[in-house]
């Protein structure tokens, strides 16, 4: 039999109060079971389940024995109540879910398919009439397609470093500071997902950028091929940036909604329409980036090579016995990672899909699936903006010789003040 473990924490009722709790309810459970096991019980119709999960796993390739399909593979955490099946195939990474019970009296199960002994499921399930979401659906559905490809295509720039560690031309420092950078941006993205309450709610926060130190040209780096990294990790490290305060603001304005102090959540998502904008511009500059380092590396002499799926779990294998390299363990500690973010950014690393980061390169680091992801959530974030920002207000006809004054940057009103454009996003 495997073993449920679940810390009930409903604001201080026991387990058997689960069924008269408050309006928010939160319950964590582990899960190391492949039976279906009750996590929430005596659901409503209409109740909204939400849930951060994370199938945990010491196995490396482990994204690519189930791709997230019911059908396919074999380990991956289940979460299901009448009529509705979600199966987390992502390994080593939390993943935001919403359930619609439907059905009075329900129940939430989970449970792991294909559990041997070496697996587990992390559950954060929080019931709250007042959760508000933030980003659409079809922006955080971008955002976790962009950062399967971003870790993909870090990945392959770890392997490839491996490759100039033999001495090819064309190859620099640059490889595995890529590859740090957009582990921790695919990281931010997916988080970026999730948006857990935050008392912090009368304080707006300052992006911060860390940045790496440039690389130089020197041998086995061209000047291009400098110029095309400082680029790449420029554009990287202000969406980390950026994604980063998203969250941050995403957080307070739940927290200002739960709070009922409707100024703070106008203020926090006036922020976060502000961020969001300027994330969007940092991704409609990236695909030029991927593009222009693959043709600085190709000029610079960098033999075309081929990694196979089996070359890739070879170097997951060593992840997952050594964690990370040590130099890009020093660069995600120079953009301001404690050591357990770097731990796990590792175990994430050793589970991605072989199949996916196998390929031709440098080609593949500029692989027409990344760039269409990125593409694809600055324009879901751009909608997300547009749906969520009021027309701007049209001011009444000037009486002849008003003396109204315009306000720089607001609408006149015609009576001499000036309307501000508040921020509609919930």
């Amino acid at each position: 039999m495997g073993i449920l473990t679940a810390a009930l924490t409903t604001f201080g009722l026991p387990a058997a109060a689960i069924a008269d709790a408050p309006p928010i309810t939160v319950i964590s459970a582990t899960i190391q079971t492949s039976t279906p096991t009750p996590v929430v019980s005596n659901l409503k119709a209409g109740d909204v389940l939400h849930i951060v999960a994370t199938a945990n796993t010491d196995d490396t390739d482990e994204d690519g024995d189930d791709n997230g399909d019911v059908q396919a593979g074999t380990e991956a955490l289940l979460l299901q109540v009448t009529g509705q099946l979600v199966v987390i195939g992502d390994h080593n990474v939390p993943v935001d879910v919403t359930i619609h019970v439907g059905t009075d009296g329900d129940t939430l199960l989970a449970s792991m398919r294909g559990f041997d002994g070496d697996e587990s499921g992390d559950l954060t399930v929080t019931v709250d009439p007042n959760t508000k979401q933030r980003l659409s659906q079809q922006a955080k559905d971008d955002m976790k397609a962009q950062a399967s490809r971003l870790e993909d295509t870090a990945l392959g720039f770890s392997a490839i470093a491996a490759v100039c560690a033999l001495g090819s031309p064309g190859c620099g420092a640059g490889f595995g500071l890529a590859q740090a950078e957009l582990l921790l941006t695919a990281k931010k993205l997916r988080d970026l997902t999730v948006d857990p309450p935050d008392p912090n709610f009368k304080v707006v926060v300052t992006p911060v950028v860390h940045s790496l130190p440039d690389i130089q040209p020197q041998a086995g780096t061209s000047k291009a091929e400098a110029d095309a990294f400082n680029a790449l990790l420029r554009n990287t490290e202000r969406q980390i940036a950026f994604a980063t305060a998203m969250r941050v603001t995403m957080d307070r304005a739940q927290g200002a909604a739960d709070a009922g102090d409707a100024v703070s959540e106008s203020k926090q998502v006036a922020a976060l329409l502000q961020f969001a904008g300027q994330l969007a511009a940092l991704l409609d500059a990236y695909p030029g980036l991927f593009t222009n380092l693959v043709s600085a590396i190709n000029g610079a002499g960098f033999p075309t090579t081929t990694l196979t799926p089996a070359d890739v779990l070879k170097f997951e294998k060593q992840v997952a016995a050594s964690g990370l390299p040590a130099d890009e363990k020093q660069a995600l500690t120079q953009l301001g990672l404690d050591q357990a973010t770097i731990d796990a950014l590792g175990k994430r690393a050793f589970v991605l899909d072989t199949q996916q980061v196998a390929g031709t390169f440098p080609a593949k680091l500029a692989d027409r699936s990344l760039l269409d992801a990125i593409r694809a959530t600055a324009q879901a974030l751009r909608a997300d903006i547009a749906a969520n920002t009021p027309a701007p207000q049209v001011p009444p006809a000037q009486p002849t010789g008003g003396q109204g004054v315009t306000t720089p940057g607001f609408p006149n009103t015609g009576d001499g003040s000036s309307s501000r454009i508040t921020a509609r996003w919930h």
